[in-house]
């Protein structure tokens, strides 16, 4: 696809691109109408999303948050409403931000890793990932594929739980009270299995530079990859379950509605931009990713991005499955896992890394000087992810709410940073 995503470091007027094959750095403005359409936006990213008014007769800016029931992160949405239809949105996310990208300047490496997975717990290993893949790039540190496989295991780990939340919260605002509570033991059942296989519910203190910072038994990885399975099972019969549900599908159907144009134009990526239709997922371009099946949906709704969601779960199962035999098959063949670095652990150099979150497109920017962070950005999914709950949420009225944010799979702490 000749497509073009930017991130910008507005501290050194340059874009992280992004044209679905590599990623590289540029100067100044880009000529790409998706770029130039984010830089206002990211330029402001600590604030949110604002500038946005509609006046007349009885429209006012209904406040929404930064503490409310509806709103589970300190962050506030600004709805210009008459009463009932809301006209457009401002997100303002800046009682999230925290500074993290600056407190890890003058870290070493290896300890700035657990900064990044601070950054939205939900994204944890994610962030994890992509920052150590900027760090390794950096580095010219080669990764075995032992650590490799590993972190496949972890990533897809932490989509199909973050994929089952979404699906639990759209359950829940419908009011489908018997499936999100079966919903919710499936979520729990899944953070348990984290945290019994790699110590951690949200899969934090796992990933390192290189390597993974535990020890893990191969055989256990085939037993993780069972109870998943069993779990998978569960979440299968409650989806068809759902789907026969007229009164959850009308809920979900044609609300919030993104077209494809529209989602390239923002440059969101992930389950946002596959249900417009667009077969775009950053693992297709990973080598360690074989024969990726890249779910899609058409109508760019509620009800397409929960369908993205759910057929990504069983496709995840399959990968964990098909990866924990590999591991066993490396293991067997007596092949240790070694790391190869040019320039070491205290070298010098910048790198970018980035992989395909449980949202989209995650990538970090770093660059090291004798083993410490000189500079770090980290580009986030929920960023843009907001941007195009802006362009989608105008035209729907309240009750759509819940179920237009919550389909997108945006956070506050993911943006804010």
């Amino acid at each position: 696809m000749n497509r073009q995503i930017g991130i910008l470091d507005n501290d050194r007027n340059r874009l992280l691109v992004h044209d679905g094959s590599e990623v590289w750095i540029t100067s100044g403005k880009s000529s790409g109408a998706s770029i130039d359409g984010q830089l206002d936006l990211l330029a402001n990213r600590d604030k949110g999303i604002e500038g946005q008014e509609v006046f007349g007769d009885g429209v006012f800016d209904f406040r929404y948050g930064p503490v409310t029931g509806g709103v589970i992160e300190s962050g506030a949405y600004h709805l210009f409403t008459y009463g009932e239809r809301i006209l457009c949105v401002n997100i303002d996310w800046s009682y999230k931000h925290r500074g993290i990208e600056r407190s890890m300047i003058t870290q070493s490496v290896h300890d700035a890793v657990g900064r990044a997975e601070d950054i939205c717990g939900n994204f944890a290993f994610a962030h994890s990932l992509a920052f150590a893949k900027a760090v390794e790039s950096a580095l010219g540190i080669e990764v075995s594929m032992q650590t490799k496989k590993l972190r496949i295991i972890g990533l897809e780990l932490e989509r199909i739980y973050n994929h089952i939340y979404v699906i639990t919260q759209l359950a829940s605002a419908a009011a489908q009270k018997v499936m999100t509570s079966h919903l919710q033991a499936i979520y729990e059942g899944l953070l348990r299995l984290n945290n019994d296989f790699f110590g951690s519910r949200f899969l934090k203190g796992f990933n390192g530079i290189a390597a993974t910072r535990k020890p893990i038994n191969i055989e256990a990885l085939i037993h993780l990859s069972r109870r998943i399975n069993g779990l998978s099972d569960r979440f299968e019969y409650l989806y068809k379950r759902a789907l026969e549900s007229e009164n959850f599908m009308d809920r979900l159907h044609d609300t919030a509605k993104l077209d494809s144009e529209k989602a390239m134009t923002i440059g969101v990526t992930g389950p946002t931009l596959r249900a417009t239709g667009v077969r775009e997922d950053f693992r297709l371009h990973d080598p360690d990713y074989e024969g990726l099946r890249c779910a899609t949906s058409q109508m760019g709704d509620s009800l397409a991005r929960m369908e993205v969601r759910a057929e990504e779960v069983f496709g995840s199962v399959e990968i964990i499955s098909d990866t924990a035999g590999e591991l066993r098959e490396l293991s067997e063949s007596g092949i240790e896992p070694v790391e190869h670095g040019r320039r070491g652990h205290n070298g010098t150099g910048s790198g970018i890394g980035y992989c395909e979150s449980p949202s989209g497109l995650l990538a970090y920017h770093v660059e090291i000087e004798k083993g410490k962070l000189a500079s770090v950005y980290a580009a986030t999914p929920s960023l843009l992810g907001f941007k195009a709950i802006t362009e989608s949420l105008p035209g729907n009225i309240f009750t759509d709410f819940p179920f237009a944010v919550d389909s997108f799979g945006a956070y506050f702490a993911d943006a804010a940073r």
